[in-house]
């Protein structure tokens, strides 16, 4: 192989400390993200948004994909250490890691147990491990959650289809 793009990084410090390969890192403008659609029920209702958001403890989410020094934590929407980079919103909504408050606005808001599909691919390394994590946390704080078992492949066919779904596990620049 001359090139591996998006090896899972549980694997970095074996391939870093081998004398025949190079490892590149990627730099300033990668994020690991969990999206909703805000369109649709149940997450049309932005208290439901935000007590998903505020649920997670985000280093939870970020380790499960490998070693704390190959990923940060940074609030920035257009990625950290690029010139878009801005922390606006993050002390109330950055990595609150406040489950019992977001329990308390789900019990609140008009959810009534709907099953959440949560789309997570299991053939990616680096979108794979957050998926369950991100499962946990929404049943935790009351959703009803199922993640399908899919390739990359199908799930990307169901991106364009925001009925078919209402939660996607995200990688990318």
């Amino acid at each position: 192989w001359d090139v591996v793009d998006g090896a899972g990084l549980d694997f970095f410090d074996r391939l870093d400390k081998n004398p025949d390969i190079e490892v590149a890192l990627y730099q300033a403008g990668h994020r690991s993200a969990l999206g909703l659609i805000p369109t649709h029920s149940p997450f049309d209702d932005l208290n439901l948004r935000r007590a998903v958001q505020i649920s997670f403890d985000y280093a939870d989410f970020m380790q499960v994909l490998g070693p704390s020094d190959l990923w940060d934590l940074c609030p920035a929407f257009f990625y950290c250490n690029t010139q878009w980079e801005s922390d606006a919103g993050a002390d109330e909504y950055y990595n609150v890691n406040d489950p019992d408050t977001a329990r308390d606005l789900v019990a609140a808001s008009d959810y009534d147990g709907e099953t959440v599909i949560l789309l997570n691919p299991t053939d990616y390394a680096t979108l794979t491990p957050t998926g369950p994590v991100g499962k946990q946390a929404m049943e935790s704080i009351g959703f009803t959650v199922e993640m399908p078992a899919l390739d990359w492949a199908t799930v990307v066919t169901q991106l364009g289809d925001p009925d078919g779904f209402h939660a996607w596990t995200s990688w990318g620049v």
